[in-house]
């Protein structure tokens, strides 16, 4: 990765001057493929979230939508799994709920380049309803099971 990452730099002198973020954020957005043995580097850009958004509303292109999936999808689990303290199938319930949610939400989300802050905040957001859902159903069912005892109770008094 290094010497892709040298090569890179190498390929785009201007990028050396910029902050070490704006160098990734150059690298991330850029696909650097080597074809050639001789050291020959094309740059292959990749398709923005706009345009393959635009793709999957238009046309219907699961590929597009599969390319989105497979470019956020370790940041969404990532963050419902913190958020959720580590419990894996609720951040699988949560990642498939954002993908669902951006599948709704696609037509307005067209006009942003990156939909990444989207999909973060809504994981986040989804994760922590799961958090307030689960804690009400934990509440509401020790309710229910002192309710049961209690009139368990008043039974066996009002049977003696």
């Amino acid at each position: 990765m290094t010497g892709v990452l040298s090569a890179f730099l190498h390929e785009l002198p201007a990028l050396r001057d910029r902050s070490i973020v704006g160098i990734f954020t150059n690298f991330l957005t850029l696909r650097v493929s080597v074809f050639a043995p001789s050291g020959d580097f094309r740059m292959k850009l990749m398709p923005d979230d706009s345009s393959l958004l635009h793709d999957f509303l238009e046309q219907g292109s699961g590929a597009a939508f599969a390319a989105i999936v497979s470019r956020y999808l370790p940041m969404v689990y990532g963050t419902a799994l913190r958020t959720l303290a580590g419990d894996r199938h609720a951040a699988d319930d949560v990642a498939q709920q954002v993908f669902i949610a951006l599948i709704a939400n696609a037509g307005r989300l067209t006009q942003n380049r990156s939909i990444a802050g989207w999909l973060h905040g809504t994981a986040h957001n989804l994760a922590v309803n799961r958090i307030r859902s689960d804690r009400r159903r934990a509440e509401r069912e020790q309710e229910a099971i002192l309710r049961e005892d209690t009139n368990a109770a008043v039974s066996a008094i009002g049977d003696e």
